[in-house]
């Protein structure tokens, strides 16, 4: 076990007694850490040559309806049909996603949702799908 300097515990703590009302010293121990071990990758990384140019259909189709799933309900009682445009970059992360056409209230449910999609990563720098979304 090893001391970290910055991790030890300088205070001085009292209690009172309840008899007198005075303070009496209690014994504070130091903090003691092992050093953190050193970063291990859990899985081994893609190089860009083994990464499709784009995103499979399937890929696209599996990560989107489950962000068709999760917005159903955004709809508001009303059923409509919402074609989202989706720009991704070579990470998977979304960049941005266009909501055309929706009320304020429609769009704040639907958008944090829609930006958390993740696609695997690939090879271009960009990446644009349409998907409808059905409301209710």
């Amino acid at each position: 076990m090893k001391w970290v300097p910055w991790a030890v515990l300088l205070l001085a703590a009292c209690a009172t007694t309840q008899s007198t009302g005075e303070f009496e010293p209690v014994e504070v121990s130091p903090i003691v850490s092992e050093p953190a071990p050193a970063h291990v990758s859990e899985a081994p990384q893609e190089t860009d040559a083994e990464r499709p140019e784009v995103p499979s259909r399937a890929d696209v189709a599996r990560v989107l309806t489950a962000v068709a799933e999760q917005v159903a309900h955004c709809g508001a009682g009303v059923e409509r049909t919402i074609q989202a445009r989706f720009r991704f970059d070579a990470s998977g992360h979304v960049r941005a996603v266009e909501i055309p056409d929706v009320p304020p209230d429609v769009r704040a449910c639907m958008e944090p949702v829609a930006e958390s999609a993740r696609l695997p990563p690939f090879r271009r720098p960009e990446f644009t799908v349409s998907f409808p979304f059905r409301l209710h």
